[in-house]
């Protein structure tokens, strides 16, 4: 019975941190969001960055100063990136 208990307690304070983290989450994000809408992307990178935890990534061009995305490269933009021009 009292191990019960502990469970339950346990349970209730892992629910509590992870409602907590993901209210933190969404509130830096938005921050994240004013930040990067306030930027004017004068320089941008082509980059791999993963796109989820199983391991697939995605090829996207970035703002060096606040990391937004700014889309796809174009085929001149990639074969700069690979080193073919």
């Amino acid at each position: 019975m009292e191990e019960n208990n502990h469970k339950k307690e346990q349970e209730v304070v892992i629910k509590k941190q992870a409602t907590e983290l993901e209210k933190s989450i969404k509130e830096k994000t938005k921050e994240l969001e004013v930040v990067q809408n306030s930027c004017k992307h004068p320089e941008e990178s082509v980059k791999i960055r993963d796109i989820n935890p199983g391991g697939a990534s995605d090829i996207r061009k970035y703002c060096d100063l606040c990391g937004h995305v700014l889309g796809y490269p174009n085929k001149q933009e990639m074969d700069n990136w690979i080193g073919l021009k």
